[in-house]
């Protein structure tokens, strides 16, 4: 009875000692390729994964970060509150006006993007139309 027993457990740990050398050669001597190799998902989703938002004390998002803390996007705010421009990640600078109507309300939306292309949402009796985007002069 014991002898099936003891040669289980041999087994056994001859299994867990394969396990422990594999899993040490893996880590050690063979750790630079697989973090070089495109498709390793693990590294893959330490440098694009997780993104980081920040926000100002009236919690506005003012920053998101990508998994290695570079900025993507910047949102900057009027004293209002209203978004006035966006910095992308590659610095293009995206800009934003408003104007109110005499009731206080929000009755133009001007985008202007870095290029200089303005488009224009105003404000209809069915809601916020919009134009086609023209170079601003």
């Amino acid at each position: 009875m014991n002898k099936p027993i003891r040669t289980m457990s041999i087994f056994c740990m001859l299994l867990f000692a394969a396990l422990l050398l594999n899993s040490t050669y893996l880590q050690y001597f063979e750790a630079s390729s697989l973090n070089s190799r495109g498709d390793n998902k693990r590294v893959r989703d330490a440098e694009y994964g997780d993104e980081s938002y920040e926000y100002d004390p009236v919690n506005r998002l003012t920053t998101v970060r990508d998994a290695p803390g570079r900025k993507v996007l910047v949102n900057t705010y009027g004293y209002l509150g209203e978004l006035t421009s966006q910095e992308m990640a590659d610095h293009r600078t995206l800009r934003w006006e408003y104007g109110f109507d005499d009731r206080r309300t929000n009755s133009e939306v001007v985008f202007t993007d870095d290029l200089g292309y303005v488009t224009r949402w105003m404000r209809g009796r069915d809601g916020f139309y919009s134009s086609l985007p023209e170079l601003k002069k």
